[in-house]
């Protein structure tokens, strides 16, 4: 049983914007044969009696499907994100635990697009950072903090975060249209520039030799790590996953993060004891808390090699939402 996560180590920090990326790298060996969510590897429909909380998964490749937490799954009735990290076998098929993040919108056609990842504030939800027991994960957390954004960005008829995302730039698919009218203005001021969004960019292809992983400093202090079993699988999601804290990063002052409090977040989560929290026949989910650090990791059930880890810093205000 694993005690504590895989160690790591953190690279220099490159500041843009708001944004400090510093790259990470794993001392585990890469794990062969699973990969991240595109178009083309999976499909993803409404159950048979359509449901808001779940969505039916279909991994239609040859090697294993790890989908992260905060995946955006554009389409069907509404827009969902993805409620935990999870594995699907080549060639299998699951019902997939989801929250909807379009709350004005239920009704349209049967399958969903992969559309990038959600931004800290909604997976800190799905997780219940900053909420009570009863509120964790649950689906009117998750719609309040896609109505805070709302408050900053403005919203639409059928309060979808993925249209708060692609008026910023920030969603993945170019061809996907805007459902419903434009209900009201936002007070944010300051908005993600083209500028910056090619610096953000540039860092996300620029992915050094055997770099799993990144940890991203926002508002001067740590917000979140995280690392993929296999380099290639990190290069494929490093681009959603910046874009996504990028939406966040308008909600608070812009300050660089030095590489001490970086390193600082490092060592509290390798030395955060994680424990088993959900097991499957392909897979095993392990979970820890620090002081800061809210970690998350997902293992192959049979090599017990790490896919996936995710941390957030449960300290920081915007997985508070404050």
């Amino acid at each position: 049983m694993r005690t504590y996560t895989d160690r790591f180590h953190i690279g220099a920090g490159s500041t843009v914007g708001p944004l400090t990326v510093f790259p990470v790298w794993s001392e585990a060996d890469a794990v062969p044969s699973f990969d991240a969510p595109t178009q083309n590897n999976m499909r993803v429909t409404e159950l048979d009696e359509p449901t808001v909380s779940k969505l039916h998964v279909t991994n239609t490749v040859r090697s294993g499907l790890l989908i992260p937490e905060g995946t955006i799954l554009d389409g069907g009735r509404q827009t969902r994100v993805v409620l935990q990290d999870t594995f699907v076998r080549s060639g299998t098929g699951r019902d997939v635990e989801v929250r909807c993040v379009e709350q004005g919108r239920w009704g349209g056609g049967n399958d969903h697009s992969v559309d990038g990842r959600a931004p800290i504030s909604v997976v800190a939800a799905l997780r219940g950072i900053g909420l009570s027991q009863s509120d964790a994960g649950s689906q009117d957390a998750v719609w309040q903090r896609v109505h805070r954004l709302e408050n900053h960005f403005g919203s639409r008829e059928t309060n979808s975060l993925l249209d708060l995302m692609q008026a910023q730039g920030l969603n993945e698919r170019a061809d996907r249209r805007m459902v419903g009218q434009q209900n009201r203005e936002g007070n944010n001021t300051r908005r993600v520039t083209s500028h910056l969004l090619n610096e953000v960019r540039r860092i996300a292809a620029r992915a050094l030799p055997g770099q799993a992983g990144v940890l991203v400093g926002l508002g001067g202090e740590p917000v979140a790590l995280e690392v993929h079993g296999n380099p290639a699988v990190f290069a494929k999601q490093i681009q959603a996953v910046l874009s996504a804290i990028l939406l966040d990063a308008n909600t608070v002052e812009w300050r660089p993060t030095h590489g001490q409090k970086a390193r600082d977040f490092s060592e509290e989560i390798m030395y955060t004891p994680v424990d088993v929290f959900r097991a499957s026949t392909s897979s095993q989910s392990f979970r820890g808390v620090g002081d800061n650090a809210d970690i998350r990791t997902i293992a192959s059930a049979r090599s017990a090699a790490t896919l996936h880890m995710s941390v957030l810093n449960r300290q920081h205000q915007v997985a508070l939402a404050h």
